[in-house]
């Protein structure tokens, strides 16, 4: 193959990627159909990095203006409630189980912030999928 000597690219890829490919009359495969083989990964690679700089920037956005916030910063913040909300308690007249049953209550919300942010999670996930569904079938592609 003299066009893997032309392109600086082994045999073996070259070969894998034109596998599909119907060949000419003459056994050989067309000019455009060697770079298209060529090149095509590499238009998959840059629409790719197009969709992470757009994702980066849309998470980047939403930091902004504060619709997105860090799940260990408000654990830690809301901890911080908890221990307040302790020391207070204790200080206070509020009866001692009164006192076990809200710092029990209070406790949980660590766990309320995981459950959330799992469902965020969740949530995106099926939204991601849903792009990535509609991303795989390029224009063009249509089902029969």
């Amino acid at each position: 193959m003299a066009a893997s000597r032309e392109f600086k690219i082994s045999r073996t890829p070259l070969k894998t990627k034109l596998a599909d490919t119907p060949s000419g009359d003459d056994n050989c495969y067309s000019v455009k159909q060697i770079v298209d083989a060529v090149y095509d990964s590499s238009r998959d690679l840059r629409d790719k990095e197009i969709l992470e700089r757009t994702e980066y920037w849309r998470l980047k956005n939403e930091v902004t203006r504060c619709n997105l916030l860090d799940k260990a910063d408000v654990e830690k913040a809301l901890a911080q409630v908890v221990i307040t909300a302790k020391q207070l308690l204790l200080a206070s007249c509020v009866p001692k189980q009164a006192a076990i049953d809200f710092l029990n209550e209070l406790s949980r919300t660590t766990v309320v912030v995981r459950d959330v942010a799992a469902k965020q999670r969740r949530r995106l996930g099926s939204v991601g999928a849903a792009s990535r569904k509609s991303e795989a079938q390029k224009p063009g592609d249509e089902d029969e």
